[in-house]
């Protein structure tokens, strides 16, 4: 089949940075609502998670084996736990 690239992108990304602007646009929305007295759109706890997975990933890059999440997070956030990387 053939493969059709499409590039998309938001005008209000001011620096592309490594995640693709994504950062920024985050960054963006976490001071809007902190401005407005409101609640972010993501929790802290999923933000924790969400920075668990990269450590993760990386120490399963570097290590070359499988990461369980219950190797980064503290017990009380594993919850249903997961584990990052892939066998070689």
């Amino acid at each position: 089949k053939d493969l059709t690239v499409k590039t998309v992108w938001n005008d209000a990304i001011k620096y592309k940075g490594f995640h693709y602007g994504a950062s920024y646009l985050e960054h963006l929305k976490f001071f809007k609502a902190m401005s407005e007295g409101k609640q972010p759109e993501i929790t802290l706890e999923e933000g924790m998670r969400s920075v668990a997975v990269g450590i993760a990933a990386h120490r399963s890059i570097d290590e070359g084996r499988i990461v369980a999440m219950s190797e980064i997070l503290p017990t009380k956030y594993q919850g249903n736990a997961i584990s990052v990387g892939a066998r070689s």
